[in-house]
């Protein structure tokens, strides 16, 4: 599949846009104010003027995808779950660099702590990151697919939605690809991809849906993609393939209780995967063709679940306890101020019908994320961001792909790099975004700021 890339960093909110084959810079000078018809006609010229019709509309549909996972880390309590859990191991990084002010920086941390020039701080950071580490796999854990040995498993499938295996229950999708029965479990993972990879086939189906279908069947043939359409595809049926009801199922499983209450509760009521599959399991037994805000409520009262009003609720009451009172710390009080300002507008979009669907257009028209960076098929990158609270994002985002290389990787890269080139120790060139103007890139100007003379090991 060569249609270009998306990324995004639930726990930095960092979006990246590549695109290979087209340039979309003009619908990007058409003004977002205007009048929609503008835009409508400014698309319709491009498309008939593309060569290739499924390229176009594939590579237009890569941000649609992005900025759903951007709605879900926002508006969701899991979302927000992930972004705080990110959130606090970048501070706790941003202080261990603090406390190694004008020292000398080794690296990867992995190895320096059998050094004994390491820091006691420096041993206990990579602890708490080897717990941060082992909740990152468990989001995207159960990555490959099982073709059971015999046809005997999938009634059992169909009937529970529980596997075991090597003595561990886990939540899972089944279904046949050709004659063969893959079995995949379920995890937010899954999930977060089901979700965007729904609206992205419905924004490509609005204009052709031939290169929709072709284009999920391109994905479904590979294996390796398998978080891409795994839930999706239990949603659906369990949903008629009705897109609104599809979208609602998935964004049940992401309505986790969260505050001081999510430590108390059962597991299946706090994971993803267990939720789902709790949706699914009723919607398979009951048929049912009621709004899945009322089913959502029917499966919470038979689990003994908190509804998802009730999380929501509670989800925003915690984000409103989170601060940081520093000195010095101001971007980082800043990113927090700014996602909870965010958060609040896309909570409160929730309170009539906690479970939005295609709804959730809405109050996506005015929201983007802090930054966004377009890659275009030159190789030249552009990053748009809002102008009052970028600087802080980026800053951040800088620091929380810091952490990550520096306790595993023998360099320090710069989140915006597209190369790779902006590493410490090695070559301090730049080649982020224009926008900058910036004499040394952006990772330059905060290494240079803690003073620290980063040495690989």
């Amino acid at each position: 599949m060569s249609h270009g890339a998306g990324s995004f960093s639930a726990t930095s909110l960092l979006m990246s846009s590549t695109f290979e084959t087209h340039d979309f810079r003009p619908l990007e000078t058409v003004p977002p104010k205007g009048p929609r018809e503008d835009i409508a006609d400014a698309f319709r010229k491009m498309l008939n003027a593309a060569p290739d019709r499924s390229s176009f509309l594939i590579e237009n549909s890569i941000p649609v995808h992005e900025k759903r996972h951007f709605f879900d880390a926002v508006s969701t309590p899991f979302g927000i779950f992930c972004f705080l859990r990110g959130f606090f191991l970048t501070v706790q990084f941003h202080n261990l660099l603090n406390e190694l002010h004008g020292r000398r920086l080794r690296i990867p941390f992995k190895r320096w702590i059998s050094h004994r020039d390491c820091p006691a701080a420096v041993k206990q950071f990579v602890r708490i990151y080897d717990n941060y580490e082992s909740w990152l796999g468990s989001f995207s854990a159960g990555s490959k697919w099982v073709q059971p040995a015999s046809a005997s498993p999938y009634s059992g499938v169909n009937q529970s939605l529980v596997l075991e295996m090597d003595g561990r229950k886990f939540p899972c999708a089944a279904y046949k690809i050709g004659d063969k029965l893959r079995i995949f479990e379920v995890t937010p993972l899954s999930i977060f991809e089901g979700l965007a990879v729904a609206v992205q086939l419905q924004s490509i189906m609005q204009f052709d849906a031939t290169a929709a279908k072709d284009w999920l069947l391109e994905v479904d043939l590979h294996p390796v993609y398998w978080y891409y359409t795994s839930a999706l595809n239990l949603a659906a049926a369990c949903c008629d393939g009705d897109i609104d009801r599809t979208l609602k199922m998935m964004e049940f499983a992401l309505m986790i209780p969260l505050g001081g209450e999510k430590a108390d509760c059962a597991s299946d009521e706090k994971e993803p995967g267990w939720r789902f599959t709790a949706m699914a399991e009723y919607l398979l037994q009951h048929n049912s063709s009621e709004d899945i805000n009322v089913v959502a409520d029917i499966v919470c009262d038979q689990k003994g679940w908190k509804q998802s009003r009730e999380n929501l609720a509670s989800a925003k009451s915690h984000l409103d306890t989170v601060h940081v009172f520093k000195e010095g710390w101001n971007y980082v009080q800043a990113v927090v101020d700014d996602f909870r300002r965010i958060s609040h507008k896309t909570l409160d979009a929730r309170k009539q019908s906690p479970l939005l669907g295609m709804s959730y257009l809405t109050p996506m028209l005015d929201l983007k994320a802090p930054i966004h960076r377009k890659i275009r098929p030159d190789g030249t990158a552009e990053i748009f961001c809002d102008p009052e609270h970028g600087d802080a994002w980026a800053h951040f985002m800088i620091l929380s792909a810091m952490t990550g290389n520096a306790v595993n990787g023998s360099s320090l890269v710069c989140a915006f790099s597209k190369s790779g080139l902006n590493q410490y120790p090695a070559n301090r060139s730049c080649d982020c975004d224009a926008r900058t103007q910036r004499e040394a890139c952006l990772l330059a100007q905060i290494v240079e700021t803690y003073a620290i003379e980063v040495t690989s090991i």
